[in-house]
């Protein structure tokens, strides 16, 4: 059965039952999806491209005599061998094995598309006449067969993978790749064109011939730790004319002392590369020659470990692990790395998040002195002479934006205080106990969990339309921090358990001005923290860091407006707006060392936010002449820094 006659014309439609030959002579894309079954053959005899695209067990072969083949999966063939004749051409454009045993007549070609990978598991055998092999686009072919092919192969694009072994002789052209762990005839590497050997893995290509290297060329090599690497080895000679070798590594220690053989030639090597680079910063490749080897082996460089720290942590960081003992295990892992691979290390390894939790602990004590003033400016409900106990609780969430030092961080926390307080003389004065956590987070993983124990003092009094209050609390922090660590091969985890103190002080003032129900109070608030980290030593890692105790101290400003409306006798709305402002020591630092020795070294967290935007609205509801609720929600943004809380407080006069 035929379908065309040499031109654009004739077509067929479902599966197909063929004991004979089914012949295709089109000289257009001809595109045939049924299945086709039997004893019989399939021919290509056109000008064109026949693409086939259905599942077939048809047992009589496929022969290519002119033209395209186009072969959609590893079934569309059937079972037979595919006979490829002189200027033909099969081409795959998706990736999968394909089983068939494939002879060659003449130079076929064989085009991979960009992104596919497709593998010929069986022999390519020599056909009625001797044939060579040309590999075209973009994607990989994989020859993983026994091949006997005695004709040339030349990797004109994309990459060929030898994975098998290979009779015949190996061209690769410019722009071209060779990989793989088998063996080819020989090998002629063209200026432009690659070798990688094992490719990703480290693995050894055998060249049954001679080797042959243009300058221009590139031979990509891995290497380990433990002193392995790509290797070619000749079984004739190896004639070296320029080239350059690319050296990759893996592994986590290096010995300087290893040398690496890349090429073995029985027949002797002559000439030699133009040069050796690498991936890696630190380390430089060296090359050297003898009758028939050619060698690498690496030397310890000038570049420090901080001339590719381009921020302030990371030259810190590098500045540390630089000052640790060479022979250690983590100095040495640095070594084999790439600029921005080191740079991943230096951000995992120095720890910002456990400074970032400075920030994040100075920021959560406001709530304490924040519980102190709402209180004080809640409006009294029975004469002034009476005691008063009352209570606050709230819950909170924000966070810090990241910066070239430190990732973002996010917390989230809430609590509970209690006091009392009564009249002394003009003053109302008064204390308070609470407890509150607080739990932040970094990127990667990291995270703290804080609970505090507060305890806090306080006085108000009214001097006509002028209101005067102050406070003052000190809280204890119990700290678990929890840093991930990303760079292997120390990824995990490094804990630790520490302590901190938070003392903090504030006055508030305002003037209040009063139209009917309404009430409008400019105020000006100042503040002062300070906070006392104690030393830790972190756990469960051998990149652990030893932080020191340090103290740090953040004023505050806030100036703004106050408004309240007494919208019944025992309900009063208020609001207020303001702008604060943070100076001191806003950018948290913490001096640290690695745990397995070197020198401190300083690394900065998050800061505290320099200017922010406050807010707040709420509502009091005097539920009976001795007894007042207030709800309020607060707002505070700036400088990337977001928090919002929502409080309810209760208080009690007898």
């Amino acid at each position: 059965m035929q379908v065309g006659n040499g031109g654009t014309q004739g077509s067929i439609l479902g599966n197909v039952l063929n004991n004979a030959a089914l012949v295709f002579n089109r000289s257009d894309l001809t595109t045939f999806g049924g299945a086709i079954t039997g004893s019989g053959s399939v021919k290509q005899t056109g000008g064109g491209t026949l693409s086939l695209t259905g599942v077939s067990n048809y047992l009589g072969g496929t022969f290519l005599d002119a033209g395209a083949l186009s072969i959609g999966n590893a079934s569309a063939i059937g079972s037979g061998t595919l006979a490829m004749a002189e200027n033909t051409q099969i081409n795959f454009a998706s990736s999968f094995n394909l089983p068939n045993r494939i002879t060659l007549t003449g130079d076929p070609y064989v085009d991979v598309a960009a992104g596919a990978t497709t593998e010929l598991s069986n022999v390519i055998a020599d056909g009625s006449l001797p044939g060579d092999l040309v590999k075209l686009g973009a994607g990989t072919l994989v020859l993983s067969g026994a091949d006997t092919y005695t004709g040339a192969t030349e990797v004109s694009a994309g990459v060929l993978s030898v994975q098998g072994s290979l009779a015949s002789k190996v061209t690769v052209d410019n722009g071209a790749l060779l990989m793989g762990l088998g063996s080819v005839g020989g090998l002629n590497v063209l200026a432009g064109s690659t070798v990688a050997t094992g490719g990703t893995v480290i693995g050894t290509l055998t060249v049954n011939g001679n080797l042959n290297v243009a300058a221009g060329s590139a031979y990509r090599v891995n290497i380990n730790d433990v002193g392995q690497g790509d290797l070619l080895n000749v079984h004739g000679r190896a004639s070296l004319a320029g080239g350059s070798v690319h050296v990759a590594s893996s592994g986590t220690r290096w010995s300087l002392s290893h040398r690496y053989v890349l090429v073995t030639a029985s027949g002797g090597v002559t000439g030699q590369f133009t040069d050796a680079t690498a991936d890696f910063v630190f380390l430089t490749p060296n090359l050297s020659y003898d009758a028939s080897n050619v060698y690498l082996t690496l030397a310890r460089n000038d570049f420090s470990f901080a001339s590719v720290g381009n921020t302030q942590n990371r030259r810190a960081t590098a500045v540390g692990l630089e000052s640790l003992n060479h022979d250690s295990d983590l100095y040495q892992a640095i070594l084999p790395l790439n600029a921005s691979a080191a740079q991943s290390a230096f951000d995992s390894l120095a720890g910002a998040s456990l400074a970032s939790t400075r920030t994040a602990i100075i920021e959560d004590s406001r709530y304490v002195g924040d519980a102190i003033g709402q209180h004080l400016l809640e409006p009294a409900t029975s004469p002034a002479s009476g005691a008063n106990v009352w209570s606050s609780t709230w819950g909170h969430w924000g966070g810090d934006a990241g910066n070239p030092n430190a990732t973002a961080q996010h917390y989230n926390g809430s609590g509970l205080v209690v006091g009392v307080d009564g009249q002394l003389s003009d003053l109302r004065v008064g204390t308070l106990v609470g407890q509150h956590q607080l739990d932040n987070s970094a990127g990667g993983g990291s995270r703290a969990s804080s609970t505090a124990t507060d305890l806090g003092v306080y006085a108000d009094t009214d001097l006509g339309a002028l209101h005067v209050q102050g406070g003052a609390a000190y809280s204890w922090y119990d700290t678990n921090s929890h840093r991930n660590i990303d760079f292997a091969p120390y990824a995990g985890n490094a804990d630790a358990h520490y302590g901190s103190g938070v003392a903090q002080g504030f006055i508030d003032t305002g003037y209040r001005f009063s139209f009917g129900d309404v009430a409008l109070t400019p105020f000006v608030n100042v503040a002062r923290v300070l906070m006392h980290q104690d030393g830790y030593h972190e756990h469960h890692s051998d990149t652990a860091l030893d932080v020191r105790g340090s103290s740090s101290t953040v004023n505050y400003g806030t100036l703004g407006l106050r408004a309240s409306y007494r919208a019944s006798a025992g309900t009063e709305l208020h609001a207020s707006l303001g702008e604060q402002h943070a100076w001191g020591d806003i950018m948290p630092v913490n001096e640290q060392r690695f745990a397995s020795g070197g020198d401190n070294f300083q690394v900065v967290g998050v800061p505290v936010a320099r200017n922010t935007a406050v807010g707040k609205l709420g509502v009091d509801f005097a539920a009976s002449p001795a007894l007042t609720l207030n709800l309020n929600a607060h707002e505070q943004l700036g400088n990337g820094s977001t928090d919002h809380d929502v409080r309810l407080s209760a208080e009690y006069r007898f």
